[in-house]
């Protein structure tokens, strides 16, 4: 179900698609370290520091990895090959 406006254009190159890939994995692995570097240092922080906000930052970390392990390989693998190949999800 693609428009008709996108059909005008010619394929994209597949030196863009290894490009895109390699930019998508070089975020999201500096994501993944990032956030669990946020973890491990509050973590290991004074545990009566327990905040509302803290805890709303492990929350948003521990969201952000599981978006990184998720996302990441797919929109990765699908750049390589140039297409969405996991069918419809």
């Amino acid at each position: 179900v693609l428009n008709e406006y996108w059909k005008q254009f010619g394929k994209i190159e597949l030196k863009w698609h290894y490009l895109n890939a390699s930019i998508y994995a070089a975020i999201g692995l500096s994501s993944f370290i990032a956030n669990l570097m946020v973890l491990i240092y509050i973590f290991r922080k004074e545990k009566t520091d327990r905040s509302n906000g803290i805890m709303f930052s492990v929350n948003l970390a521990i969201a952000d990895i599981g978006k990184v392990m998720i996302n990441l390989p797919m929109t990765s693998i699908s750049s390589f090959y140039g297409e969405w190949i996991f069918d419809q999800i």
